[in-house]
């Protein structure tokens, strides 16, 4: 009975960690998609800001 137990406890654990595998791994990519979002908007951000930088120094002509 003892050794029953202990093979479901087993079975219970391995399937536990390949859970947190998994979970691990889409928590990865939910912050790589999150980072990659922050990074994008930083560079629209300042490619707008070097546009409209060159547009005010050729207002000032």
């Amino acid at each position: 009975m003892a050794s029953k137990a202990t093979q479901e406890y087993r079975d219970s654990f391995i399937t536990l960690i390949s859970q947190l595998s998994k979970v691990e791994q889409k928590v990865q990519e939910l912050l790589n998609k999150a980072e990659k979002l922050v990074w994008d908007r930083n560079d629209a951000m300042e490619i707008q800001g070097k546009a409209n930088s060159s547009n005010f120094y050729s207002n000032e002509s």
